[in-house]
Formats: C-alpha cells, structure tokens, sequence
C-alpha cells in the first residue's frame, strides 16, 4: 500500500480532518456487530456481538466477514487516534500563533495551588539536583551552555533553560521516562515546588518538517496514555518558519503556573 503523504505542519489539522472523515466513511462500509474470541477448549472459535448478551458463531467459511471486522476495529481506532492528534495540533497551532491570555491558563494556576506544604519545595529541589538516566543519544549536538554550564541542543533550548533557572523552577533536561513499553525523554520534566506534580514542557522546532511533526503527535498521544493530559501538565510549544519561537509566552505561562 502507497505510504500517505503528509502535508506540511501550516496545514496538517486539514489534512488530520480530512483522514478522519474518510475513515467514518469507511466505516459505514463496514458490517455491523462487533467481532470477539472465545476460547473453546485448545481452540479459539469467532463471534459477533449482537444487541443484548446474543452473539453468533463465525464458521471458517465466513472469514471474510470476520477479516472485514477487524478492519472495523482497526478503522474505529485509526479514527479515534487521528481525532486526537487533530486537536493537539490544533491546540499547538493556537499556541504558536498568539500569546496566551489569562483566560486560557486559568485551570493551569488552579492546579498549582497555594495551600500545599512548603515541606514540597526542599524535596523538588533535592530531586533537581539529583543525578538521573539523561539521554545520551546524538551527544554531539549538545553544543550550547547555559548560564549554569548545562549543554543543550538549540538556541530555544537554551533561552528555556536560562528562564527555568531565572525563575528557580525545579527541572530535569532530557530525563529518562517508561511510557507504553517505549522510553521517551521529555525536552524538560518540571516539579511545582509547592505541590511537588509533575509537568512536562516539550519544545517541538520543526512544525513545517512533516516526520518531525508525526513523531510529535506519537509523543503527545503517548504521554497522554500515561495521564499527562494537554494543557494541564502538559505544556507543548512549537515554532515554523513563519511562526518563529517566542519565549515571552512560555515565561508568561510559567509565571503563571509556578510563582
């Protein structure tokens, strides 16, 4: 089968509608009833849900009706996934396009708290400072230092950084994280130093390179299975061309979250 095309990040929540719609349509194509296994001694026999608790056998000479349900379900979650990816995105590009008001991070000061103990802020800042599994890989393109002598890989990395320590905000760079079977290594994991939770900041540099902006929704997709939810602990920033990275909003955010 021809790999699809993706077109470029300006125009990717298009492309993201437009694969959703012809999945639904392909999905009314689809037969109705859902496919499932029962075991049956050494053997696993086929059947199709029914309404209510009926079901019905799947013979081997109906195959192709049971080949024809698991694309359904194949098509039901290709959906669901590009359904999520097209409101990342489209988040994303909000984020890109303008800085943000009050009003859209007012749940992100609501979870920061201001009763939490400060009995928080000596643990983050231990856990800070603690030695951690960073990531190794491509080592030669750490070429930039911070004001504290960190090596990063980017200009925007390094103003990110230098703001993270400005504001004392407790943060790890590239840490190691078990997600889904898979390791990931957040660009920054952060610590509110008085409710001790956990954010994760990921600055995404390439928006108009289109693998680049896949491995982007993979990431988001996978860090929301593990209950990072978008724009809650889950701060993404991206930047193309014709929207170039923008460290006023990002401190503003931060500001608004962790001081």
């Amino acid at each position: 089968m021809p790999k699809t095309k993706t077109p470029s990040a300006n125009s990717v929540t298009t492309f993201l509608d437009n694969e959703i719609a012809r999945l639904e349509q392909r999905l009314k194509a689809c037969p109705k009833g859902e496919l499932f296994l029962r075991k049956n001694g050494s053997h696993m026999k086929w059947f199709v849900a029914g309404k209510g608790r009926k079901s019905k056998y799947l013979p081997k000479k109906e195959r192709e009706l049971a080949a024809k349900k698991l694309d359904k379900a194949r098509l039901a979650e290709a959906r669901r996934r590009k359904a999520l990816e097209s409101q990342i995105v489209g988040t994303i590009e909000e984020t890109v396009k303008e800085a943000l008001t009050p009003e859209k991070y007012d749940h992100l000061i609501q979870l920061a708290g201001s009763e939490a103990p400060k009995s928080w802020d000596e643990e983050v800042r231990r856990w800070a400072a603690e030695e951690y599994p960073e990531y190794q890989g491509y080592a030669e393109s750490l070429r930039i230092s911070t004001r504290s002598g960190r090596k990063v890989r980017s200009k925007s990395e390094l103003m990110i950084c230098n703001l993270l320590e400005e504001l004392e905000i407790p943060y790890r760079y590239e840490d190691t994280l078990a997600i889904d079977g898979m390791v990931f290594h957040p660009d920054f994991l952060l610590r509110h130093p008085r409710t001790g939770a956990y954010y994760i900041l990921e600055h995404f540099g390439m928006l108009d390179d289109e693998e680049y902006t896949q491995n982007m929704l993979n990431k988001l997709y996978h860090y929301s299975s593990a209950g990072f939810v978008l724009y809650q602990n889950l701060i993404p920033f991206g930047e193309t061309k014709d929207r170039p990275f923008d460290i006023n909003i990002i401190e503003k955010l931060l500001r608004a979250i962790f001081l």
